[in-house]
């Protein structure tokens, strides 16, 4: 195995537990977050997901290395997942023990972590974003948008079921959705509809028929325009609303109660907000990481009243995850991995 030096530096806090958001004023915002530790990673971080106490980091260059974080004080690296080119984006699957790779923007890698066995990859080219959807520990869903390369039109929504056999992970061939016009950008799951951010397009919704074998059909049911150009998407804690970032349009909540005829519900324009990396929401928070200025939190509890409740700064922010108690973890190309609590 490949062995690296290490160099970590640690800002250590006491840690007791995590507090999630509050009902802070706007004026209060940037002061709502604190950090708990900053690391810097072997490679150049890209991408993060955490699972229980382990973390992983799509670090470039270094592949994915695995972390320690149950003292998340003091990361401390255990395992690196070497990869045949850059590794930029990275998805566990909990219940399956898969870990999801992108690999170069073009390629989704999949290891049975079980062992850290390699089980497949999957496309080829143009992998703008990807997501996974458990349905038991034995059947998974792997989708991802191709938003093209080079300039030339991606292939746009792409998927695939993967199921147990025995002791061997077997792939559906699954179905391809292309854009009329334009590129898919970014994607959020809910089981057999697919929720499309689809850049100055606005917003797609489409419905997957998983009753056949092998190829599913797709049908686009609902759209809606929006502001600005719908870059990520993801959805609130009651999936009633999906949430869109954008460029320069700061923040979009359209209703989905009825998938075929989403609306609009609300809007909000965030002060220095100009391009998106990342939209994230756990239970009624939306964390949205924008490219030159870091985080932005927004309550979302009420989704026609959406408020910014947390500004967090970073040179490069890259990724982020959070997990369900809102502890967030924060990739930056610059300053490394960095995780932070609210006060």
């Amino acid at each position: 195995m490949y062995r690296f030096a290490i160099v970590s530096l640690i800002i250590v806090f006491a840690f007791i537990g995590c507090k999630g958001p509050k009902n802070i004023p706007y004026n209060d915002a940037k002061f709502a977050l604190e950090l708990v530790s900053r690391t810097i990673t072997p490679g150049t971080a890209r991408d993060v997901c955490v699972s229980g106490d382990r973390m992983f980091v799509a670090d470039n260059e270094r592949g994915v290395t695995i972390w320690d974080v149950s003292n998340p004080a003091a990361p401390q690296w255990i395992d690196t997942i070497q990869t045949p080119n850059r590794a930029v984006g990275v998805a566990y699957a909990p219940l399956s023990k898969l870990l999801l790779i992108d690999v170069n923007a073009s390629s989704a890698m999949i290891y049975n972590m079980d062992g850290k066995r390699y089980v497949f990859s999957k496309w080829d080219s143009g992998l703008s974003d990807m997501c996974v959807d458990e349905y038991s520990a034995y059947t998974v869903i792997i989708a991802e948008v191709d938003g093209g390369t080079g300039g030339a039109r991606g292939e746009g929504y792409r998927f695939f079921r993967l199921y147990k056999f025995g002791a061997q992970w077997m792939d559906d061939l699954g179905g391809v959705y292309a854009p009329p016009l334009g590129n898919f950008q970014g994607l959020a799951l809910k089981r057999d509809t697919t929720y499309i951010a689809y850049g100055e397009f606005g917003m797609q919704v489409l419905r997957v028929d998983y009753s056949t074998d092998g190829n599913f059909p797709v049908a686009l049911i609902g759209e809606t325009d929006t502001p600005g150009s719908a870059l990520d998407i993801a959805l609130n804690r009651r999936k009633t609303h999906a949430l869109i970032a954008g460029n320069s349009g700061g923040l979009q909540i359209v209703d989905v109660t009825m998938p075929s005829n989403p609306r609009i519900t609300a809007s909000l324009l965030l002060e220095g907000y100009d391009e998106t990396i990342k939209i994230f929401a756990v239970g009624d928070t939306a964390y949205l990481v924008e490219k030159y200025t870091g985080i932005y939190a927004v309550d979302v509890s009420v989704p026609s009243q959406p408020r910014l409740i947390a500004l967090y700064n970073t040179p490069r922010p890259s990724n982020i995850f959070i997990t369900p108690n809102h502890l967030i973890y924060l990739a930056d190309e610059f300053i490394g991995l960095l995780i932070l609590r609210w006060r």
